[in-house]
């Protein structure tokens, strides 16, 4: 019982370093963006896909009756004056495959990806990227 229950206590920090990860600044290549709910239990996810054109993938991957909605942004601003403008979304529901949208990304800007569980409540997580 001591192994399983130090097993699971290395899992679980596992699982908590990823999720803070994704909350930092993601640079060049795939960025991908995982939306899970309270137990855990993966919700949905977001993908940007990084050669001209970027494209952004936005998957739901619970039966559960509700889509997940993946929104991109870019910083309209310098430093902290400024905000986040809305580029493009899409809204991907309990259906075969994802949804795709795309969107110019320019070197030098900042971007963020948003994805939400469009069930009850506010499930959302997000990811700031730059190319």
């Amino acid at each position: 019982m001591k192994h399983w229950s130090a097993r699971a206590a290395l899992v679980g920090g596992a699982v908590t370093t990823v999720i803070m990860a994704g909350a930092g600044i993601a640079q060049a290549d795939d960025t991908w963006l995982i939306l899970s709910d309270r137990d855990g239990r993966q919700i949905g996810h977001m993908v940007h896909l990084d050669p001209d054109p970027d494209r952004f993938r936005i998957c739901d991957d619970q039966r559960d009756g509700y889509g997940v909605t993946g929104t991109v942004y870019r910083w309209n601003g310098v430093g902290q004056t400024g905000y986040w403008q809305s580029l493009e979304s899409a809204t991907d529901g309990s259906d075969a495959g994802c949804d795709t949208i795309s969107v110019s990304i320019t070197n030098y800007l900042h971007y963020r990806m948003v994805l939400c569980w469009d069930g009850p409540g506010d499930i959302c997580t997000r990811v700031n990227f730059d190319e």
